[in-house]
């Protein structure tokens, strides 16, 4: 009879020792979870310029095929660019993944394109001016603008008045003929 005793104790003593492992997986299961979702919530507020590349190249596709820039976004061949993106109504400016885009055509052949980052994180960010040419690009960049300087903003400023807002110029690009 001591064997049996003995027996389902040591039953029950597995199945304690099983479920508490069990437990420790499904704790730190959770908690490996809250951790990814927190920055992955993080991460998501941060503003990524990730549209001026894009946009730059359907630019300079429009420009290509029709010998100038387009006087509005709207009027841009390449409507896939700016999927995802609030237009304004003018058709001039557009936000898109936390960063406000102002563009400006300023001759047939030159455009402007500001970029500046908005949301809870705007701080962390840079803004971007870019003068695009058929021959190149003159990018210049600096800290996140205000909000009462972004209302401001002018298509065509003066290097005085880019110096005042702190954006530097950056070396060249070239655009590339495909």
């Amino acid at each position: 009879m001591r064997g049996v005793e003995n027996k389902a104790r040591t039953s029950k003593f597995r199945l304690s020792y099983a479920s508490l492992l069990v437990a420790i997986v499904v704790y730190v299961g959770a908690w490996g979870f809250a951790a990814y979702s927190a920055h992955a919530r993080a991460a998501s507020l941060l503003p990524r310029p990730v549209m001026i590349k894009p946009l730059l190249a359907a630019l300079a596709h429009h420009q290509r095929s029709a010998r100038e820039f387009p006087a509005t976004l709207a009027d841009m061949r390449s409507g896939k660019t700016l999927r995802g993106a609030v237009v304004s109504n003018d058709g001039r400016s557009f936000t898109a993944s936390h960063y406000y885009f102002l563009y400006t055509r300023t001759d047939r052949n030159v455009c402007t394109l500001w970029a500046v980052p908005t949301g809870e994180k705007k701080d962390v960010a840079s803004s971007f001016f870019l003068v695009v040419r058929p021959t190149g690009v003159q990018k210049f960049k600096g800290a996140a603008i205000s909000a009462e300087e972004m209302n401001r903003l002018k298509g065509a400023p003066s290097y005085a008045e880019l110096n005042y807002l702190g954006l530097v110029e950056q070396p060249r690009q070239a655009v590339k003929a495909k």
